[in-house]
């Protein structure tokens, strides 16, 4: 059996879950962020109810980040007059409506190229549980030295499951899937092209965005197919709105915070407990043993000497298996 999977089965995790829906305040809001974990790979087959997809074992290979902000924030807010949300995840703004039925994408700016689309892309539909299915087309446009391209393509989604992800940090419950295959058809140089991105989206709601993403992008150019990447990305543990979604039976403060080198955390455990610090990735950056505890509030002199400046998360773990966790912001 996966390690993953063991960790399931021994928290009790694969128990019958309530069916979980998603709503419009599933989708994120303005002033949230959220850090990624860019990965491997990982095949997640099963669909249906009661589910349990184990992606414990996948490889970190980098991170991203994610941030909703006011739309009128963005560099092309006079494009998209209609647009409530804006999402940046690295060079690319994407310009969004969010009502209670669904969310749309209005276009997108990447690094300065707009693309205005006259017929929106279906993102999402409210309410979202599990059968929930809905088919889009959509058209959008833009303009690369004076030469005017247009893209259309059409996007189909199915709520295909739900159940018990599992992520190299822990299970979360309460998790739907939704299976999304977006095609894209447009020309380079004269040839035609056709993108197609095949998806798995892991929502929980209330969370604000996807826990994580299982994706495989490929293209066809002129008749001949050209795979492009396949990768997992999940919420990094560190992330704002995880917190809530693992177990949190220990009660932990963190001060001074932020620090530039030693922090104290004062906690409230018993039995033999341990510590590990994960980066904003989800990466382990360090270790500590503290050992056996009494019951009881007892303080840990943290030494963070040894790491770079940054977000990390504290997370504190006893023989019982309870844990409690924190972020410290390092900042010398």
């Amino acid at each position: 059996m996966k390690r993953g999977l063991l960790l399931a089965v021994l928290t009790g995790n694969l128990g019958v879950n309530a069916q979980p829906t998603l709503n419009s305040s599933s989708y994120g809001a303005i002033g949230q962020s959220f850090t990624l974990v860019e990965a491997t790979y990982v095949e997640l087959p099963n669909t249906g109810a009661n589910q349990t997809w184990d992606a414990s074992e996948a490889v970190t290979t980098g991170g991203a980040a994610l941030a909703f902000a006011d739309p009128e924030t963005g560099n092309a807010a006079n494009s998209f007059p209609s647009a409530n949300l804006l999402l940046t995840a690295s060079t690319e703004q994407e310009y969004i409506t969010v009502t209670s039925a669904e969310a749309q994408l209005l276009g997108t700016d990447q690094g300065g190229l707009v693309s205005i689309c006259s017929n929106q892309m279906k993102l999402m539909q409210f309410p979202c549980t599990f059968g929930t299915t809905w088919s889009d087309n959509f058209s959008c446009s833009y303009t690369v030295s004076g030469t005017p391209y247009t893209t259309t393509g059409s996007i189909n989604a199915n709520a295909s499951g739900y159940g018990v992800l599992v992520l190299p940090y822990g299970s979360i419950t309460n998790v739907l899937r939704v299976d999304v295959i977006e095609t894209s058809n447009f020309s380079v140089g004269g040839q035609p092209v056709t993108l197609s991105q095949t998806t798995q989206f892991y929502w929980r709601p209330g969370t604000g965005t996807y826990i994580a993403k299982n994706l495989v992008l490929s293209e066809v150019i002129d008749g001949t197919p050209v795979p492009l990447d396949e990768e997992i990305n999940y919420l990094a543990q560190g992330s704002i709105g995880m917190d809530e979604m693992l177990n949190q039976d220990i009660g932990v403060s963190i001060s001074p915070n932020p620090t530039n080198d030693r922090t104290e955390i004062t906690f409230g455990a018993q039995g033999n407990i341990g510590v590990t610090i994960f980066d904003a990735q989800g990466r382990e950056a360090s270790t500590v043993q503290l050992g056996q505890h009494a019951p009881g509030i007892h303080k840990h002199l943290l030494d963070l000497s040894g790491l770079t400046d940054g977000v990390y998360t504290v997370l504190l773990t006893n023989d019982k298996g309870e844990r409690g966790q924190q972020r410290v912001i390092l900042q010398r």
